[in-house]
């Protein structure tokens, strides 16, 4: 497919580097790209990505989403942290169109997205791409330049939710590809577009056309909240748990140990933290309970006695669902804890009176879910999608009548796809109906959950203790990394590079990854959590042997 250069008066074609497994794919696509006038070269996979662009330079980069052992947004975050191949313009191939998996491209580096069975004339968007790019270069600009250009090609029409639903939310508003307003909540008032794109690791939801958003209001109802308030100043934390009182069920913790102690042995709806913690800071034990299987569901407001951007944007990255300043009144808590709380007062609501609920486990938690489900007595079935697999739980009266779980080729049956349910962040619905009996020997729903959750948390403590030890002994899933790098941050595929490097320690792995030892920390308890990553040796997986894997090795 490569065309050869002879000397012309007429104009050098623009080079374009198409790199796609897809052989069928990659040949209809290179073929049309030649046939409208472009020099084209293609690979299978970017094994031989850093010699090619070194040998020959190209205009542009066209990348698949997926290779056998890379991803690439992991290519694309590599040439971008390399000043030879910096401002090389990429342009993904998406198997499906979504704004936030765009977004997820462009912090990754890409400068425009393409949707594979999309009608649209290639030559056309690459001349018009290359045209746009020798007098813009927004290639090589921040992401808000390129999300703008990116925007304004695909004339976007609508709003972007960062944090939906939560009291950091925040909205970019396109109207006909033009960016007309961007805000938050007051939570992160003052936060500027550049800040809010940079939380790489914020949920984000696109509300297509003129549709208004609302915000959840305080839903009422029946259910009454567990709220564990965690303050080392005993008059201050007396004055909360009075003004929590008549909201739910309310305990305190004098320190962030204690709190540790009390928030991963219960299971509260809410965790109220100071920041400035003996023992154990708030940070710390935020860390803490992000990592716990079940507390990790908690909806987190920390209190500080300052009110700084930054520690608020900080907050916010480390999963925390609210940041309040320290005023002693009732109304700003209440208030937010009715905006945390909103999503599960609204399903239990929705359960309780046998209707059929849409459930997003990012916002209740799959143990809540199921606990839910077995203490109202419910029939029916729960069934749960994402982008690493299928999840479905069908019961009845509080015993499970049947429990899968498909993650990319592997099939969990029973207490395995409670316990891989558990780790999911997806969405999907509970649907009454079917058998009213269980078997007679059917399980109760609540002691498997348990169980499970259990078995979760002390595997989960163990594994991250020996992957911190020895990250170099980690194997790496190839089918499911690869379907969690559709979803990942951008944190999480620097780590997921730099595993594939076999790293010989931590210090390695933070070198190489670029990220801090917490962070680092969080990401391997995510990715063992998720199965993405594995103790056991597997034959082709290990980082000893990602040569097998088809990994393009880091050139510098």
């Amino acid at each position: 497919m490569t065309s050869d250069t002879v000397e012309s008066a007429e104009p050098v074609a623009a080079r374009i580097l198409l790199v796609d497994d897809d052989l069928g794919a990659r040949t209809e696509l290179g073929n049309q790209l030649v046939m409208g006038g472009f020099d084209v070269r293609s690979l299978p996979d970017p094994t031989a990505l850093q010699r090619t662009l070194g040998e020959w330079r190209p205009n542009l980069l066209i990348l698949d989403e997926l290779f056998p052992g890379t991803t690439g947004r992991e290519v694309s975050l590599r040439l971008r942290a390399q000043g030879a191949t910096f401002d090389i313009p990429v342009v993904g191939l998406l198997s499906e169109p979504s704004i936030p998996r765009a977004l997820q491209w462009l912090r990754s580096g890409a400068t425009d997205l393409w949707t594979r069975g999309t009608a649209f004339d290639p030559v056309e968007r690459t001349q018009a791409l290359l045209d746009e790019l020798s007098q813009t270069r927004v290639h090589a600009a921040d992401v808000r330049a390129r999300l703008v250009a990116y925007a304004r090609r695909r004339t976007l029409h609508g709003t972007v939710l960062f944090y939906p639903d939560t009291p950091f939310e925040g909205r970019v508003r396109f109207e006909f590809g033009a960016l007309v307003s961007s805000r938050t909540g007051a939570a992160l008032e003052g936060t500027s577009l550049d800040e809010l794109l940079a939380l790489d690791d914020a949920a984000a939801r696109w509300v297509p056309g003129d549709e208004v958003v609302a915000v959840s209001g305080p839903p009422g109802g029946s259910y009454r909240p567990k709220v564990l308030v965690v303050e080392d100043d005993d008059a201050l934390r007396g004055l909360l748990l009075k003004q929590l009182a008549s909201y739910g069920t309310v305990e305190g913790a004098a320190d962030g140990l204690e709190g540790l102690l009390k928030g991963t042995r219960q299971d509260f709806d809410v965790v109220v933290a100071d920041l400035n913690l003996p023992g154990l800071d708030g940070w710390g034990l935020l860390r803490q309970l992000r990592q716990h299987t079940t507390a990790r569901e908690a909806a987190i407001i920390v209190l500080s006695a300052h009110d700084e951007l930054r520690e608020t944007l900080k907050a916010a990255r480390a999963g925390a669902r609210a940041y309040l300043k320290k005023t002693g009144r009732a109304k700003p808590l209440l208030d937010t804890l009715e905006r945390v709380l909103a999503p599960r007062k609204q399903a239990w609501d929705s359960l309780a009176r046998r209707e059929p609920t849409a459930l997003d486990l990012r916002l209740v938690g799959p143990m809540w879910a199921l606990r839910t489900i077995a203490e109202l007595d419910l029939v029916g079935a729960l069934a749960i999608e994402e982008p690493l697999g299928r999840f479905e739980v069908r019961v009845a009266h509080g015993q499970l009548v049947r429990a899968e779980a498909q993650l990319g080729v592997e099939r969990l049956e029973g207490p395995g796809a409670l316990e891989a349910l558990l780790s999911s962040s997806g969405g999907g619905a509970f649907t009454p109906g079917g058998a009213s009996e269980a078997p007679q020997d059917a399980p109760w729903l609540h002691e498997l959950v348990e169980g499970a959750a259990k078995a979760a948390s002390a595997s989960l403590a163990t594994r991250l203790r020996a992957a911190l030890a020895h990250p170099r002994q980690l194997s790496v899933h190839p089918e499911l990394s690869l379907l969690f790098a559709r979803i990942a941050t951008e944190r999480e595929l620097k780590v997921l590079s730099a595993l594939r490097q076999a790293p010989d320690s931590v210090a390695a792995l933070c070198e190489a990854s670029g990220i801090s030892y917490e962070e680092v920390e969080v990401v391997l308890a995510e990715l063992l959590r998720r199965g993405v990553l594995s103790a056991a040796p597997v034959p082709g997986l290990t980082g000893l042997q990602r040569e097998a894997t088809g990994e393009p090795p880091v050139e510098s």
